[in-house]
């Protein structure tokens, strides 16, 4: 069954990993953590690929408890780069778990201490999807002109982290040498 954005078993998953790591942090069961973490970002990768194949990405809100509901769909340039910002999310929180759980956090972060461009790269690669995203905009976005006048605070925010994003790429691949 489709939810419009993805399908059941990627949020379960999703979901499931966060679940995981609660009760590993609950009960302070790092094996749990280090599985849900693994579950969680599994499950982000499927998501985003998912996105991207279908190139349509869908948010909604509950109104309950008196906020206001909204719904927003968002499709073509906008989807892919969330799509892409979840996958490497998802590969993010995949890895973070993979290494906790084979002992290797100390090396790897003596590893990205001495080479910072080895995070600044992936997180710059994210800040640029990410701005992609708001700078796209939503569907219902540009619904009207009043619609679209209300979401350029959002769009002005996507071209400074686009910008942004660029910026720790290039200067991320400075530091790796």
């Amino acid at each position: 069954m489709k939810t419009g954005k993805i399908t059941w078993w990627e949020i379960g998953l999703f979901v499931s990993g966060i679940l995981i790591f609660g009760a590993g942090l609950k009960f302070e069961i790092h094996f749990l953590m280090q599985a849900g973490l693994m579950a969680a970002g599994t499950g982000l990768v499927a998501g985003g690929i998912d996105t991207i194949i279908t190139k349509r990405a869908s948010f909604s809100s509950s109104s309950e408890g008196g906020g206001s509901y909204y719904h927003h769909t968002y499709t073509g340039l906008g989807a892919v780069s969330w799509g892409a910002f979840s996958i490497l999310l998802g590969f993010g929180a995949f890895l973070g778990g993979l290494f906790w759980l084979l002992g290797l956090m100390t090396q790897v972060a003596e590893l990205i201490k001495a080479r910072p461009g080895l995070w600044l790269i992936p997180v710059g690669i994210m800040a640029f999807f990410m701005g992609i995203h708001n700078l796209a905009g939503a569907r219902e976005q540009r619904a009207s002109f009043w619609s679209f006048l209300g979401s350029m605070p959002a769009r002005i925010f996507g071209l400074a982290l686009t910008a942004a994003g660029v910026v720790m790429v290039v200067f991320g691949m400075g530091k790796l040498f």
